[in-house]
């Protein structure tokens, strides 16, 4: 999967459009970027205007994931940059750090790395010896799990939880 097909499917399920909805921990989103986490991204002036779609739009909404996570894309192998990509999205940086440490020691069967949430040398020096199928399969399985201990927290987040498992089942299937 290429960088352009990832951003295809994650538009799939970001949406190309702009929501309002108030049980949704990330506050109003446009395509997937929440104004809470991301206040400063420069698209909000458009959606302030009034425009949320169009190729400038995508352009601004695609230079800014780019910018977000394309660092680590490259640099992780083919299927673990787009599940560590995707959770990083959906479920923030530092989890999806610690998704992909959780799954490395799984593989591992022992405290192979430690989970601090960061991408430091011995992470990235564990990912490139696992074997990436089996590291972005496991990162995917922790994914449902936490988000069937998140949907149990409360009926805000309960009304997600089927749109997030079936998001991870289709990046199953991508990748």
């Amino acid at each position: 999967m290429t960088w352009e097909q990832f951003f295809d499917w994650l538009m799939r399920w970001e949406g190309r459009v702009v929501h309002r909805d108030p049980r949704d921990p990330g506050g109003q989103t446009a395509w997937g970027i929440s104004r809470r986490h991301h206040p400063a991204w420069a698209g909000w002036e458009l959606v302030d205007a009034g425009t949320t779609s169009g190729p400038a739009f995508e352009r601004l909404v695609s230079v800014f994931y780019r910018a977000q996570y394309g660092h680590e894309w490259e640099a992780l192998p083919p299927r673990v940059n787009a599940a560590f990509c995707d959770a990083a999205i959906n479920m923030g940086t530092v989890y999806a750090a610690q998704c992909l440490q959780d799954a490395l020691n799984r593989l591992a069967g022992t405290t192979y790395v430690l989970v601090d949430g960061r991408l430091g040398p011995r992470t990235r020096e564990a990912v490139r010896h696992a074997d990436a199928d089996g590291v972005a399969f496991t990162m995917c399985a922790i994914r449902l799990a936490e988000y069937c201990r998140r949907g149990r927290k409360g009926e805000a987040r309960r009304v997600f939880l089927d749109g997030w498992a079936s998001r991870v089942r289709s990046l199953m299937e991508e990748i």
